[in-house]
């Protein structure tokens, strides 16, 4: 059964067809291996559009909200949003059976989608994992047009306003063409959605369904307004002029930056005259210059090329590949919102909780090996793991402090014979000597590096086993602590991961685990700063609180949290030799960080219920 790639589309009307069109083009390179199904908004035609292409169908007569039930009776693979405007409410509501691609969606949906591409220009930047015209979607017989000869004199100008012209800059053209050279021949292409009444003049009219690009190829000057026919043009390297029917559209075209303009149309107003005889001047003085007008056409093709559509068939396989993306895993809400993209990956936090999580487009091979503990380690702490041992067993006697001291008050209540602790990535096994050696333990480790493990083997003789937490058999009920030293923001399988410590602890066992926070002063104050240093093989981002929702879903006590990693040069950053920079406030910014919860690490200790 092929996988369905369902279009949502808004066309027709005030919409116009360039939405359309770029899907059609999308569904009919898909529709051999894959099953395209449009789900349409606008003008009734469309239907008569897409029954003539042979494609499955239905037409949107409702809002998003009802929408959401049509997209969950059909259970697309994937939904590629092509509307505009989404709200982040409907885009939330879908991801939860598909994900999602939007496409120069200027609404709150982008912010919740899987993918946001952004192949035409914005008024005001948005957070994208693409944004460039590379991705324009031609249709793939562009290929075949180029223009080569330029005359020196503008002797043939094709005129073009999308499939439906809302503003009937059509006509605005006729009366312009009534005041030109007489030997310029016009050309007017009506489009299909388009009704409006024309004025009568000496130019041909063309129908919907004729080679469009053909009559780019021989025109002299195409006049249209920002959309995909100046994209198509620019491509082909026909010189464009634009008019716009408002100042959105104007404003699109001054960011775009590679077309001519001539301003934006301006309606009659009371006294009943519209700027219809201003526009004629301009464009005259501006075909005067035919020269200037092919410098700026080929200008123009350097920087859109015809490949658009296969990039974008490629984005979509491959998000078809990573499926649908599950909800939050603590609390399992749809409110995410984007806080960092790229092309490889996203940054989400859930509004509700305050996880933050990284979803990657393909998955990626982490390898924690010697240059992880080794140059990547010095890089950061200024000294590699072994030759930071001092301060890695400073670290982990207070940790150790901490576990004893918890395990002490539980004795009565849950009496050992003998006290089994394991370590989860116990590195090169500083944390399992210690407890071995000052805390009486008995010891095992489990890490992922081979030559970590190695070392803690055969340097200090200790029970450690490669491999990952979910891939070795563990004795259920048998652990009486079990740590994580900075390993669970590691692991993507986290309700797994959780599931089975609980298992694998005794009643009365104890969860101690460090881990960046997310709520610290960094990622509450200066998050552009945070997310930007925000390590690859990082899944998970937990605050205090997020951490204690999660381990109260899988019945843990949460008996005691050290709020670690209080930086105050950090807070300091900016104001050094201030008013700020001395003993006594940063005391004070020592025990507020503490009670706040605003240090940029902290460690959680919880008990098996």
């Amino acid at each position: 059964m092929k996988k369905m790639v369902l279009f949502r589309v808004n066309a027709g009307n005030e919409y116009g067809s360039g939405h359309l069109e770029r899907c059609l083009v999308l569904a009919r390179l898909l529709r051999k291996q894959y099953d395209p199904y449009f789900l349409v908004k606008g003008d009734n035609r469309i239907g008569e559009i897409l029954y003539k292409e042979n494609l499955n169908f239905k037409l949107a007569m409702h809002g998003f909200r009802e929408e959401v039930d049509d997209i969950r009776g059909l259970r697309p693979n994937l939904v590629f949003l092509d509307v505009m405007e989404t709200p982040i409410e409907f885009v939330r509501a879908i991801k939860e059976y598909a994900p999602v691609i939007t496409l120069d969606d200027r609404g709150s949906g982008s912010e919740a989608a899987t993918v946001t591409v952004y192949s035409l220009p914005l008024e005001k930047p948005k957070m994208s994992n693409i944004d460039s015209n590379k991705y324009i979607v031609f249709r793939p017989e562009i290929a075949d047009y180029e223009k080569t000869r330029y005359e020196r004199k503008i002797r043939r100008i094709l005129v073009t306003f999308g499939g439906s012209d809302p503003a009937n800059l059509s006509n605005v053209f006729v009366r312009i063409s009534k005041l030109s050279d007489p030997k310029i021949e016009w050309v007017f292409v009506r489009g299909q959605f388009n009704q409006n009444r024309w004025s009568e003049g000496n130019y041909n009219e063309l129908k919907h369904g004729i080679n469009l690009f053909e009559q780019i190829v021989q025109a002299d000057l195409v006049v249209t307004s920002f959309g995909m026919t100046a994209y198509e043009s620019a491509a082909i390297g026909t010189p464009v002029i634009l008019c716009n029917p408002g100042q959105y559209h104007e404003n699109l075209s001054e960011v775009a930056g590679i077309f001519g303009r001539l301003g934006v149309y301006k309606p009659a107003g009371k006294d009943g005259s519209d700027n219809t005889s201003v526009l004629a001047r301009e464009f005259s003085a501006r075909i005067g210059d035919a020269d200037q007008l092919m410098q700026q056409a080929l200008q123009a093709r350097e920087q859109v090329d015809k490949q658009g559509a296969g990039r974008m068939i490629e984005l979509i396989e491959s998000v078809l590949d990573t499926g649908r993306q599950e909800a939050c895993v603590v609390c399992g809400s749809r409110r995410e919102r984007a806080l960092a993209r790229d092309l490889e990956k996203n940054v989400f936090v859930c509004e509700k909780c305050g996880l933050f999580w990284q979803h990657w487009f393909t998955q990626p091979l982490f390898v924690y090996e010697k240059p992880y503990f080794g140059e990547d380690y010095a890089a950061q702490y200024g000294k590699t793991y072994l030759e930071d041992r001092e301060n890695i067993d400073r670290l982990g006697k207070a940790r150790l402090e901490v576990i004893n001291g918890i395990q002490r008050k539980l004795e009565k209540k849950y009496p050992v014979t003998e006290k089994n602790l394991l370590d989860i990535g116990c590195a090169y096994g500083f944390f399992l000597d210690l407890a071995r050696d000052l805390g009486g333990w008995t010891v095992k480790g489990i890490e992922t590096s081979k030559i970590a493990s190695k070392y803690a083997r055969e340097n200090l003789v200790l029970d450690v086993e490669s491999g990952g937490f979910l891939d070795i058999d563990v004795p259920k009920e048998f652990y009486q602590a079990i740590t994580l030293w900075y390993v669970i923001e590691h692991l993507p399988k986290l309700n797994d991961v959780v599931e089975k410590l609980y298992t694998s602890l005794a009643r009365g066992g104890i969860l101690a685990l460090s881990t960046p926070n997310n709520a610290g002063f960094q990622g509450r104050y200066r998050r552009s700063e945070y997310l930007s240093q925000h390590p690859a093989d990082h899944y998970f981002d937990f605050s205090i609180r997020t951490m204690k929702v999660l381990l109260k879903r899988y019945r843990f006590k949460v008996v005691k949290v050290r709020v670690t990693g209080i930086h105050y040069e950090r807070f300091l950053k900016g104001r050094e030799g201030s008013f700020w920079d001395n003993a006594f406030f940063r005391r004070c910014y020592g025990f507020l960080a503490r009670v706040f919860g605003l240090g940029d690490t902290f460690e959680i200790y919880a008990v098996k219920k």
